[in-house]
C-alpha cells in the first residue's frame, strides 16, 4: 500500500483497503455490482409477482404464494448444487457465466408476462430465473475472495453482505404506487 505508515497502522485502515482493492480489481468491482443487482431481482420477484397473480389472475394470497413456490424452490436448491459443483470442479467462472445467462433469459421472459399470459408460462419463467438467481447468490462469494489476500477476506465478505442487504432498500419504493386506489 502507498499510504503513510501512521495511517496503515490504524485499525480502521485495513477496512478501507477493500474499497481500494475493489477499484483496482475489475472482477471484484463487477461482483459487488452483480450482487447488488441479483439482490434487487430476487426481492422484486418475491414482492411483486404475488401482486401480479392477485391482480391479474384473481389468485388468493395463498394461491399467489403457491405460484411463487417455483422461484423459491429453484433458488434454494441451486444454491446447494452450485456450491457442490464449484467444490468438485474447483472453478467458479463457468458456473457463474451460465447463471447470469439464465438470470438474464429468465428476467427477459418475465418482462414479457402480461395480464393474459398463462399461469404456467409465468411459473416456468420464474423457475428459469430462480435457477440463475440461486446460482449467482451462492456462487458469487468465490470471485470476491479469490483475488484478495487472506487478511482482507473478512472485510471483503462484510462489505459483500452489506451490498447485498443495502440493495434491498430500493425495492419497496414502488410499493405505494400499487397501493393507491384512484
Amino acid at each position: 500500500s502507498h499510504a503513510p505508515q501512521f495511517l496503515t497502522e490504524t485499525p480502521i485502515f485495513r477496512y478501507f483497503q477493500i474499497f481500494v482493492a475493489a477499484f483496482v480489481n475489475i472482477n471484484l468491482l463487477c461482483e459487488y455490482v452483480g450482487v447488488d443487482h441479483i439482490s434487487q431481482f430476487c426481492l422484486c420477484f418475491a414482492d411483486y409477482l404475488p401482486l401480479y397473480y392477485q391482480a391479474c389472475k384473481d389468485a388468493s394470497p395463498l394461491a399467489s404464494g403457491v405460484d411463487l413456490l417455483s422461484l423459491c424452490f429453484s433458488t434454494g436448491s441451486m444454491s446447494i448444487i452450485i456450491g457442490a459443483s464449484i467444490t468438485i470442479t474447483k472453478r467458479y467462472r463457468p458456473q457463474l457465466w451460465l447463471a447470469w445467462c439464465l438470470v438474464l433469459i429468465g428476467v427477459a421472459l418475465l418482462s414479457t408476462v402480461k395480464e393474459n399470459t398463462s399461469r404456467g408460462a409465468s411459473i416456468g419463467y420464474q423457475l428459469l430465473a430462480g435457477v440463475g438467481i440461486g446460482m449467482v447468490y451462492a456462487g458469487s462469494y468465490f470471485p470476491v475472495l479469490a483475488p484478495l489476500p487472506v487478511a482482507l477476506n473478512a472485510p471483503a465478505l462484510a462489505f459483500f453482505v452489506f451490498v447485498r442487504s443495502f440493495a434491498q432498500v430500493s425495492v419497496p419504493f414502488p410499493g405505494p404506487s400499487f397501493a393507491r386506489r384512484d
